[in-house]
Formats: structure tokens, sequence, C-alpha cells
């Protein structure tokens, strides 16, 4: 006997086998699908060297956050993998035990929803470049010393930086030229400014004539 007569997830019975089988077989073909191609991708991306060279050498060109892009895809496989077997079993147990009021697939049911959700939380975590780097940075000040990344990849901050909160190097070199490049428009300025005053009043004043700016 079933615990309600409807249920968000609906309900099992004789006259509905034509609506559930149907759903059920879909979505675990659905699931073994993605699971397929997950896998494939991996075996490609792990057993393919010279693939993995060319594609680093590919995004070397490109800035760190849309290098960040493309690698949490590589992070996302295991996800990829995993996600669709637990999103059926949660879906199915779930269903069931909306269906059928029994204290063991109700504790399944449970149990599944506890683990998809977790994993969804980790992917989240793994797939979004501003958390992934919360990450990072949080085990590079508090994991044990063999677990610590050494650097991370999208302010490109090594561990020495993120734990003294130092400023990257390149960033430091990124200011050291801006500030280069104000500079040397600043004087290319006052001299373009003070050859036109010169040459239309050849006696012109001292206070006239612009003065580059002082540093600091």
């Amino acid at each position: 006997q079933v615990p309600s007569e409807w249920t968000c997830f609906g309900v099992f019975s004789e006259m509905r086998e034509s609506i559930w089988m149907p759903l059920v077989a879909l979505n675990v073909l659905a699931a073994l699908v993605a699971m397929v191609a997950g896998e494939h991708v991996t075996l490609v991306h792990y057993n393919r060297p010279n693939f993995k060279v060319m594609t680093h050498h590919f995004l070397e060109v490109f800035d760190p956050f849309t290098r960040e892009r493309v690698d949490k895809v590589y992070r996302n496989l295991p996800f990829a993998i995993i996600g669709p077997f637990l999103h059926v079993l949660t879906w199915f147990f779930l269903a069931l035990s909306a269906d059928q009021s029994h204290p063991i697939i109700n504790n399944i049911a449970t149990a599944f929803t506890y683990i998809y959700t977790v994993h969804n939380i980790l992917q989240t975590v793994f797939t979004t470049p501003a958390a992934y780097y919360q990450l990072t940075c949080a085990m590079m000040r508090w994991a044990p010393v063999s677990y610590r990344p050494s650097a991370e990849k999208l302010y490109l901050r090594t561990r020495d930086e993120v734990v003294n909160k130092k400023d990257p190097d390149w960033i430091v070199k990124l200011e050291q030229k801006r500030q280069h490049d104000i500079k040397d428009q600043d004087e290319k300025e006052t001299r373009e400014w003070n050859e036109r005053v010169l040459r239309d009043f050849p006696n012109a004043p001292a206070w006239l004539l612009r003065q580059p700016k002082e540093e600091g």
C-alpha cells in the first residue's frame, strides 16, 4: 500500500508501469552515455601524453584566467563519470521511498541523497575557479605538508606568497611596467611642450617650461 495517492515522484503500480519503466530505462541509458563519454575523455587525457603536451603548450599563450576555464573541465572528469550514476540511484530510491514506506528503502534513499549532495558541493568547488582558488589557498595554509600545493593557477601565487600575503612577481612586474610607462609618457609630453614653447618663444622664461613630475 502506498503512503499517499500522489507524490512529487509519482507512485509505482501496475497501472503506471507503462510510464515508470520507460522513465527508469531512459534515465539509466542517459547515465550510461554520460559515464561512457566521461570515461572516454579521461582515457584520452591520461593515456595520450602527446595530446596533453600539445594542449598545455596551446594554453600557455593565454592568460591564467583563460587557462583556468580549461583546467576546470579536466577537474570535472571524475565528477562527470560518478555524477550520472549517483543521480539515477538517488532519483530511483527517492521515487521508491515515496511509493513504499519501508525503513531500509528510506535509509538508502537518505544515504544516496546525502552522497549526491556532497558530490554536487565538491563538484561546484572544484569547477568554480574562484572557489577552487580559495580551496587551494586554504590547503597551502592548513593541509599536511605533503598535501600542500606549491602554487595556485589563477593568480600564479606561490605558497610563500599566499601564506605571507605577498603579491606574486608577475603583478609586481606589471605594476612596475605601468609606472615606467606613465613616467615615459610624462617625459615625452614635457619634452614636446618645452620644444614647442622654445620654438615659438626662444627667450621664454624658465617658468613657462614644464618640469618632469617628481617620483612619489
